[in-house]
């Protein structure tokens, strides 16, 4: 079992998408606690989690928001993270570790998802825009996306999105400041 944790927009779920691929998993199976917070929810995927998968050597759950599972519900997960099938991963992901109850953060291998420096933001972005096949892209639109981002990958990507048509530099700083990157 892993627990992930940091601000939202960090990329605690995609890093688990991609654990999950380096598992040797092809389809994760995600659950966004928020919405599945009891029990019975939990006493459902674990009776399920037995069976083997039918592609790809793992099943991986991921279970997004999982600090907002009730206290019972999270004590339900305590068994199945400490004794899971062979073919089995759980994957949390939280941006409030400190609302779980400690047994359960106990039985995780626990990483912080931090948020992203400059150099890597910059890093990131220039590697999206050149699988976008985008040449010559304005420096001062990128060194805006880095500012407004304020470290978070998916703010980032939100912003880009926005304007990485937009060719004209001063239409594209300017849109910038209309571009919403809230949770929908």
């Amino acid at each position: 079992a892993y627990l992930f944790h940091g601000p939202t927009g960090c990329g605690k779920t995609t890093f688990a998408r991609i654990v999950a691929s380096l598992l040797d998993c092809d389809s994760p199976e995600e659950y966004n606690m928020s919405n599945l917070r009891g029990i019975e929810v939990v006493r459902e995927i674990t009776q399920n989690a037995i069976y083997r998968p039918l592609s790809g050597k793992t099943r991986v759950f991921i279970f997004d928001e999982v600090h907002r599972q009730t206290k019972d519900a999270q004590n339900a997960l305590l068994k199945p993270l400490e004794d899971p099938p062979e073919h089995v991963y759980y994957i949390l992901c939280t941006t409030n570790p400190e609302m779980l109850i400690p047994p359960l953060v106990g039985r995780c291998h626990n990483y912080q998802v931090k948020l992203l420096k400059t150099t890597e933001m910059r890093d990131l972005l220039k590697s999206v825009l050149k699988k976008e096949k985008v040449e010559d892209f304005s420096e001062a639109v990128l060194k805006r996306i880095i500012y407004l981002s304020e470290g978070l990958p998916r703010n980032a990507l939100v912003y880009l999105d926005a304007v990485i048509d937009i060719e004209d530099e001063e239409d594209a700083i300017n849109s910038l400041s209309s571009v919403s990157t809230e949770d929908p």
